[in-house]
């Protein structure tokens, strides 16, 4: 298994529908209060702060794959931009053209490159499991098949 540094508008994209979801647009995106008491936390945040929480989160499971990385970010996977400058977090907001599907798997992405050492023990990331689980239920929720099939 190999670990990188997620892109900014990976991280974003979650951040953009953790924020819809806290508006009271559930039908849209599962409201994160309802999910996880960290997740609560994400209502009270700004969307930099929780942004930045999310890639130390990443950095960490990267150093902890790679441990060449710590404290030398030149070195670690995909923290370098096309000018050879380092990359952190940015919060971007809105993501329009981003539908529950590419939400879903921007957080799939994200929790996959932080399945690395003791990352996965992290509430932050256990919260990031449980909106997986939310979204995931909330998409099928929608599907026509799903709304048809019996209840028992």
């Amino acid at each position: 298994m190999s670990s990188y540094v997620v892109d900014n508008t990976t991280i974003n994209r979650i951040i953009d529908a953790l924020e819809w979801g806290t508006k009271g647009n559930g039908r849209v995106y599962p409201n994160p209060q309802y999910i996880n008491e960290t997740l609560l936390v994400f209502s009270k945040e700004s969307g930099t702060e929780l942004g930045n929480r999310l890639y130390k989160l990443n950095v960490e499971a990267v150093n902890q794959r790679y441990p060449d990385t710590v404290d030398k970010p030149d070195n670690m996977p995909r923290s370098i931009d096309e000018e050879g400058r380092h990359v952190s977090f940015q919060r971007v907001e809105g993501f329009p053209g981003s539908n529950k599907f590419q939400v879903l798997k921007s957080v799939q992405c994200l929790i996959y490159q932080c399945s690395e050492g003791n990352v996965t023990e992290h509430a932050l990331y256990q919260a990031l499991r449980d909106y997986e689980f939310a979204l995931c239920r909330n998409i099928i929720d929608d599907i026509p098949a799903y709304k048809k099939a019996g209840w028992s």
